[in-house]
């Protein structure tokens, strides 16, 4: 299998398609902790799901199709099923993630109504879309990212309750940040 971003192909040797299996019943995956290094033991890859993602320490780069985002620690990461993306710590140091894959829409299924289009993901994505989310420019998306990552590690009392709670508002936060940067970026310059 080969991707195919504006550049040309990404060789097949270089990339994967990397499948996330979800629960139906909470359709959330386990969270991942990890540190990683400026060399990426992770090739280019993409999913099947939404990936949210928030940094605790360190700093790099994130690739996500033809985009190179600078990331630093308090940036969160927001990556849909469309975009082939490797992130890379700067060189000699180390960054400290939590990664988890969702559903959104099976995970609200029965919670909103269907067609709310503040919820819909496809959006997320592409040229002007800014994948590293940075609490400066983009208040309030990188905390509440932070706290589904966190819930989900944690696993309080009615913590499927409170994700649920916390995708629904993430949601609509980053429905205002896709027509933010959209807007932003068809100013003339």
């Amino acid at each position: 299998m080969r991707f195919q971003s504006k550049s040309g192909a990404i060789p097949e040797s270089e990339s994967k398609f990397a499948p996330i299996r979800l629960s139906s019943d909470f359709p959330v995956s386990e969270v991942d902790v990890n540190i990683r290094g400026e060399v990426s033991d992770v090739p280019p890859h993409i999913h099947d799901c939404l990936e949210l993602e928030f940094c605790y320490s360190g700093e790099g780069l994130f690739l996500v199709e033809d985009k190179i985002l600078p990331f630093r620690a308090g940036n969160a990461v927001l990556i849909n099923n469309r975009e082939v993306h490797v992130m890379m710590s700067s060189p000699g140091g180390k960054t400290r993630w939590m990664f988890l894959n969702l559903d959104p829409a099976a995970l609200l299924a029965g919670y909103v109504n269907e067609r709310d289009e503040r919820l819909e993901t496809a959006s997320f994505c592409g040229e002007s879309f800014p994948n590293v989310i940075d609490e400066a420019r983009f208040p309030g998306v990188a905390p509440l990212i932070r706290a589904i990552v966190e819930a989900r590690l944690n696993e309080p009392a009615g913590f499927a309750s409170e994700i649920r709670a916390l995708v629904i508002r993430n949601g609509i936060r980053e429905s205002v940040l896709c027509r933010r940067s959209v807007a932003t970026s068809s100013r003339p310059r």
